[in-house]
């Protein structure tokens, strides 16, 4: 495990990789079935004026390679409160996604508002699909203005199908 931090996660024993390979091919079955459930059971109540969904964009979504939503809280606070998934009102967030895809892969971002708040503002429940992060393809920073149980979900394409893709929930108070 200490030499995984030093020299990543590839470093690791053959039987290590094998099991990995299978907890991923496992992960990616699961994750194409949910897809499909969760694309036939979107009801219309869930969805934003003009949200997207990555089943629609692309046909093939097979979950082969790993990915990870890293948040943290912009400014200066404790180390150990700027990972925190309940984060109050007018802060600055940074999402970085972490992925064992190779090169080439693109990412797409989508960030999903709820609640009251949004709701009353024209065009912030959001839930657009969009390339890259705001601050780069791999990172994308968002403000905390509405109250509400919120979402950014990250896309990694590479050959035109979708092979990793994290969720993050962050509650906004």
């Amino acid at each position: 495990m200490a030499w995984q931090k030093m020299f990543g996660p590839e470093f690791a024993a053959d039987e290590v990789k094998d099991a990995r390979s299978q907890v991923l091919a496992n992960k990616a079955l699961r994750a194409s079935a949910s897809l499909t459930e969760a694309s036939n059971a979107i009801q219309v109540k869930d969805v934003a004026p003009h949200e997207e969904f990555i089943q629609h964009k692309y046909s093939s979504v097979t979950l082969r390679y790993d990915a990870r939503i890293d948040a943290v809280v912009l400014g200066t606070y404790p180390k150990n409160l700027r990972r925190l998934r309940v984060v109050p009102k007018h802060r600055e967030l940074r999402f970085h996604l972490v992925t064992n895809t190779p090169e080439p892969y693109e990412v797409l971002w989508k960030v999903r508002n709820h609640g009251v708040e949004a709701a009353r503002v024209s065009g912030q429940l959001r839930g657009q699909i969009r390339h890259g992060g705001n601050e780069g393809r791999n990172v994308h920073r968002e403000s905390t203005a509405y109250r509400g149980t919120h979402y950014v979900e990250a896309y990694v394409v590479k050959n035109g199908i979708v092979v990793a893709s994290d969720h993050h929930d962050v509650k906004i108070i």
